[in-house]
């Protein structure tokens, strides 16, 4: 018996059609206090002006996001925002009333914290956090007031 290989190549390519595409699903919540962006070979402006930013999920692949968070706040001490940067870039603008806590992982990417902390003479309201976590592969993370 003869085996047709235009049998094989069908089926093996009809698993990559069966799997879903590359762009992450968003998690829910509020838009009003949480971020859920996403973009593919495209660019995104965004500015937040949320009084309760609770952080969200940022994806760049071989695009950009600009994001402006200066007029946004925390309720509590800290929010957290993941970012992901895959050949693509992420540019961040906070408060100067917030300090930044990256627990991420840069791989053949760079992240630059520019920010100016504000100092607190009040020990009773202390800075609000934003922690970042995510991956910038290939990609560039900046950070500035």
């Amino acid at each position: 018996m003869k085996q047709n290989p235009h049998r094989i190549l069908v089926l093996w390519g009809s698993f990559g059609w069966s799997k879903s595409p590359p762009v992450p699903t968003s998690k829910a919540g509020d838009p009003r206090t949480t971020l859920n962006e996403a973009v593919v070979f495209g660019g995104l402006e965004r500015r937040m002006i949320s009084h309760d930013f609770q952080g969200g999920d940022i994806t760049a692949i071989f695009g950009g996001i600009d994001l402006d968070l200066t007029e946004a706040h925390i309720v509590g001490n800290e929010a957290v925002l993941a970012i992901t940067a895959i050949f693509g870039g992420v540019e961040l603008r906070i408060p100067v009333g917030w300090q930044i806590a990256f627990r991420g992982a840069p791989i053949f990417g760079g992240i630059e914290d520019k920010t100016r902390t504000a100092r607190v003479d009040d020990p009773a309201s202390p800075l609000k956090t934003l922690v970042i976590t995510g991956a910038v592969i290939f990609g560039g993370l900046e950070i500035k007031n």
